[in-house]
């Protein structure tokens, strides 16, 4: 489905500028390792990353959500009131560690 999600088990705001950059809109712009970069959405208190991306109906192949967490810890996520499949991409500060593609709403 080319949709990404993104959930990092451990990111510090250290790491982020060297990660991302500010776009037009306010979102930040993460580039991965294959040069794709994709237009996130920041999830980083419990109100966003509770609320995820429910009820959106649809995401472009270059948007996503990115949960940040400040500890290393093993991190639970749903799907609930989703209504898109999306990709799950897990990273543990610059290195994959887990991906989920075409991950169907309950």
């Amino acid at each position: 489905m080319g949709l990404i999600i993104l959930a990092l088990a451990v990111l510090t705001y250290f790491v982020i500028p060297s990660a991302s950059e500010e776009s037009p809109k306010g979102e930040s712009v993460v580039v991965l390792s294959n040069g794709a970069a994709v237009v996130v959405d920041i999830a980083d208190d419990m109100f966003e990353r509770e609320k995820g991306l429910s009820g959106r109906e649809s995401l472009e192949a270059d948007e996503g959500l990115l949960f940040l967490h400040d500890e290393l810890e093993y991190q639970r996520y749903w799907m609930k009131d989703m209504l898109i499949p999306i990709d799950i991409l897990w990273i543990d500060g610059e290195r994959v560690v887990g991906f989920v593609q075409d991950a169907q709403p309950e």
